[in-house]
């Protein structure tokens, strides 16, 4: 009897030891998932910010911010349902000063330069997510 009971202890042990192996790789893979979807997300919003309307581009300036704003929304959802809501709302927060509208090799249009701040901002709010992800997500 006492060697039934040994076993059956023994046993549960091992399956305990199993959930918890099987869960952490779960939550690994999951967690990789997430992560290379941001870094697609980070991939769209530097390429919107290395190509931004300069000033002999006016007729750029409403598309290039219409695809800016639909980058900000597609992260939004994304973080505040595939990882939390408190991703997405550091994501949209704005804890620092806009920087200026500087471009390394253009000159901005006018009437961008308030949105590639914006844009700024929100990567490194994104950058911030991805490097916290053990808080995020």
């Amino acid at each position: 009897m006492y060697d039934w009971v040994l076993l059956i202890v023994e046993f549960l042990v091992l399956a305990i030891i199993a959930y918890e192996a099987g869960k952490a790789g779960w939550r690994s893979r999951r967690n990789r998932r997430k992560r290379a979807e941001i870094y697609a997300l980070l991939g769209r919003g530097h390429s919107l910010s290395g190509n931004p309307p300069s000033t002999y581009e006016m007729d750029r300036v409403a598309d290039w911010a219409h695809k800016v704003e639909l980058w900000i929304s597609d992260t939004r959802v994304y973080l505040g349902k595939q990882c939390s809501p408190q991703a997405s709302l550091v994501f949209l927060s704005n804890t620092s000063p806009f920087p200026e509208p500087f471009h390394m090799q253009i000159e901005i249009a006018p009437p961008a330069r308030q949105t590639y701040s914006k844009l700024l901002v929100r990567l490194e709010n994104l950058r911030h997510v991805l490097e916290e992800s053990d808080t995020y997500y």
